[in-house]
């Protein structure tokens, strides 16, 4: 029996420890084990995302064959279905197809956002722009809030929704972009403004157009702290009008 007045603390502490243990080893056989489990499945988990990468990079290669497929308008039946379409409509509807699909089968993986990017792009070569829109939106929630990305890919949604043509989306999309241009921590400000600049420009409502650009020269000119390419391609149109 230990003795209860050791002169050493640290034996005293370490034959605590074995007696808690001896009074508490089924308990913590049961820790041990939950430990065990925890440690397989996160090993487990780690590997079936890496899986997950692995397949989505090899899908993504897949539908990009298809992207880059050359359309041959006299293509024989042996050519077509070999990296090769008769039509550039044949070919984006295939595209969009396989980017769907492939998207729906990886939207649990870091490069999902690719399948829709590019899906975009395929659904605009069709013309079919409200898709596209839907489209465009399911990629931005799959942005982080955090990433400039998302505010580019927004001015992007703005300008889809601008082009088809109707008031109310027309509308809709302006009002986002006002939103963007004027947010003090939004990295796509300056491209929101001339965006604005350039609608008004292109609706020859010049007026409006030099008071957008003249704010982007203002705040992101060369003298500023963050000059903006953007002004460079606002300052000739602006030098033509008079206001």
């Amino acid at each position: 029996m230990p003795s209860e007045f050791s002169k050493n603390p640290l034996v005293d502490k370490i034959e605590k420890s074995l007696n808690f243990i001896k009074r508490n080893k089924k308990m913590i056989g049961f820790y041990f084990l939950g430990l065990i489990v925890l440690i397989a499945l996160l090993v487990g988990y780690l590997y079936y995302k890496e899986g997950l990468e692995k397949r989505a990079h090899k899908d993504l290669l897949v539908a990009l064959r298809v992207w880059n497929s050359k359309v041959i308008k006299s293509a024989t039946n042996e050519d077509l279905g070999k990296g090769v379409f008769s039509s550039e409509k044949e070919k984006w509807e295939h595209a969009d197809s396989v980017l769907k699909e492939k998207y729906e089968r990886n939207k649990a993986t870091g490069i999902a956002p690719i399948f829709l990017a590019y899906r975009v792009e395929a659904l605009l070569s069709l013309g079919r722009i409200a898709e596209a829109i839907d489209v465009q939106k399911l990629l931005i929630k799959h942005i982080p809030t955090d990433s400039d990305l998302r505010g580019y890919n927004k001015i992007k949604l703005s300008l889809m929704r601008i082009d088809t043509g109707i008031e109310k989306y027309i509308k809709k999309g302006l009002e986002k972009l006002k939103k963007l241009a004027y947010e003090q921590a939004e990295p796509s400000k300056d491209e929101a403004l001339y965006r604005l600049g350039e609608y008004y420009w292109d609706i020859k409502n010049f007026k409006e157009a030099a008071n957008y650009w003249n704010q982007l020269i203002i705040k992101f000119g060369k003298t500023s702290k963050y000059p903006s390419i953007w002004v460079d391609i606002a300052k000739p149109k602006l030098k033509t009008i008079v206001v």
